[in-house]
């Protein structure tokens, strides 16, 4: 059996698999593509594109991951 600890990081590990899968998925792809693609390339527009689109899926994260969590404790 594992321990608390030993738990924690497995789930972590599959969890940041699990999210680099999803991040490389041709929805996601396409998406960012579009949105990024422009006549004239803006490094800082990009930065400020992959903020707020990871931001986003944070946000979402924690407002439906935190209450489930909570609730198992």
């Amino acid at each position: 059996a594992l321990g608390a600890g030993e738990l924690f990081l497995v789930v972590a590990l599959v969890a940041i698999l699990l999210g680099l899968r999803h991040a490389t998925d041709p929805d996601h792809i396409a998406a960012v593509s579009t949105l990024v693609a422009s006549d004239e390339p803006d490094p800082r527009r990009a930065g400020r594109l992959g903020f707020t689109w990871g931001m986003g899926h944070a946000t979402s994260l924690f407002v439906f991951g935190v209450p489930i969590v909570l609730s198992a404790s």
